[in-house]
């Protein structure tokens, strides 16, 4: 991979963000001459690189097709559209074009469960890597969650590693041979980049690739593997799938060939979709063996979730305040309503920011159906409006006021689910934000 690298050839990096950074300390630690380039004349770590690296190795402010074409090797951050113009022409020009991943994935031999999904990754990687490590399997889970994955390798090599991958890691990644990897669900994400649901599916489905085991949803057509040579598993709601999540009166029940591992009755997490997160860990724990499945599931059943995804809000005023800051997306809006709607209370929803291309209309009629009075704010706001009715769709500033609105709506016992639908860049740095602003509000932070 490094053959072409020269002084006048040198690694080109593209995007001085996070993974910028840990593929600069790479190349450094390998000796291997580079440029860091990004289109903002100011990125937040454009000083930090200059204390660590020096200014010489920085050109920010656009990409310079003339720079770019001197590259030995140019390695992208996973916000740069390999679609750009510059990208295109050195691709062309023969210049390889690798993510993190790839270079992770061309040193370390550590295996490797690869996670992809639209919905539900971070949960299912952070639930897995939780039982795991308390099964007695040292794991460690990176990538899209938690640590950049080069900076692992700085670190004592576990026995396994989980990996969350979006689908702008995927479509960088060439030679992934992961020991498990999963494609949980596909719906509209990321159409602004990738354009169609059929090319975003299809680059989520990278992940398989010389994959030993491939662990699908069987509801879902766009995850099911094609030409895999290794073992195949399903998972689903039906009693076909080889892990069946069922839904009784007492919630889920998850199976294999009808002999029962995990009721939500003994887990922390609630609702058929954190069922479905469940049985796929299950489901990955069969796969790389692990013979005390019985005991894995009681580590799963202890797992309390991830901050800012169906995370309850502590109040004393009876109100069941839920941050889902993390649905960035409709399907993810989609599956915390299904969750939490309820026959006895009354369900309120904040929703809105920045859409990205994705359809709502299913998720408008899902909100009609379920939710008594929604709420929304920011750059596609009125997206929503148009599609709901003026009596149960507000259009407000802000966070501030739809929390004001809530609390003077809802009783005692009702909801109110924060899931937005939509990426939060629009207001705020990122969900994570977004969801503490939220939280802070509720609990008595002036609105």
């Amino acid at each position: 991979m490094f053959e072409a690298i020269t002084q006048k050839n040198p690694v080109m990096i593209v995007g001085l963000g996070l993974t910028g950074m840990a593929c600069a300390r790479y190349c450094q630690r390998k000796q291997l001459p580079f440029l860091m380039l990004d289109t903002r004349e100011k990125p937040p770590a454009a000083l930090e690189f200059i204390e660590t690296f020096g200014a010489e190795q920085l050109k920010l402010g656009g990409l310079d097709q003339t720079v770019i074409s001197t590259a030995g090797l140019i390695v992208v951050s996973p916000g740069v559209d390999l679609n750009t113009p510059a990208l295109i022409a050195a691709k062309e020009q023969g210049i390889s074009i690798v993510g993190d991943i790839e270079l992770f994935v061309d040193e370390c031999s550590t295996p490797i469960v690869a996670i992809t999904g639209s919905n539900g990754k971070s949960t299912v990687c952070d639930a897995l890597g939780y039982a795991l490590n308390r099964s007695g399997i040292k794991t460690l889970v990176a990538g899209n969650i938690g640590t950049p994955v080069l900076d692992l390798l700085l670190q004592p090599q576990p026995e396994l590693y989980v990996f969350e991958l979006s689908s702008f890691q995927l479509e960088s990644t060439y030679s992934l041979k992961a020991k498990v990897a999963v494609v949980l669900n596909v719906s509209e994400d990321h159409l602004d980049r990738h354009h169609t649901v059929e090319n975003y599916a299809a680059i989520k489905r990278r992940i398989y690739r010389n994959a030993e085991h491939a662990i699908y949803n069987i509801e879902d057509s766009a995850t099911h593997p094609q030409d895999v040579s290794g073992q195949v598993t399903s998972v689903g709601l039906t009693e076909d799938s080889d892990w069946h999540v069922h839904s009784g009166v007492d919630g889920f029940e998850i199976q294999q060939k009808g002999k029962p591992f995990l009721s939500e009755n003994d887990t922390l997490l609630k609702g058929a979709h954190n069922g479905y997160n469940f049985a796929v860990c299950i489901a990955v724990a069969d796969a790389l063996g692990i013979s005390e499945l019985k005991t894995f599931c009681l580590h799963l059943a202890s797992y309390a979730g991830l901050e800012h995804r169906c995370q309850r809000v502590l109040t004393e005023d009876g109100i069941v305040w839920i941050n889902d800051s993390k649905a960035t997306n409709p399907g993810a809006a989609e599956a915390a309503i299904k969750s939490f709607r309820s026959q006895k209370h009354a369900l309120y929803l904040i929703a809105g920011g920045d859409v990205k291309g994705a359809d709502i209309d299913e998720l408008a009629e899902l909100i009609q159906k379920n939710v008594s009075q929604c709420w929304v704010f920011g750059k596609d706001a009125g997206l929503f409006s148009h599609l709901l009715p003026e009596t149960l769709c507000r259009q407000v500033t802000n966070m501030e006021q739809a929390v004001t609105a809530a609390k003077e709506a809802a009783n005692e016992g009702d909801y109110v689910l924060l899931s937005p639908a939509c990426a939060s860049i629009d207001m705020y740095k990122n969900y994570q934000q977004r969801g503490e602003h939220f939280v802070s509000l509720v609990q008595g932070g002036k609105a």
